[in-house]
């Protein structure tokens, strides 16, 4: 199963991409947090 802060999004890439795809708001939730930690890594210019 893959998982994100405790949803279930679903057991295997394939059916994942599908629930992905199913649930927009979800997928907008997991982008923002990498984008997140993507931005609070990166260093200062």
């Amino acid at each position: 199963w893959l998982q994100f802060a405790g949803d279930l999004i679903g057991q295997g890439k394939e059916a994942a991409k599908k629930a992905l795809a199913d649930k927009p708001d979800l997928a907008k939730k997991i982008v923002d947090a990498i984008m997140a930690k993507r931005l609070a890594a990166a260093p200062a210019a």
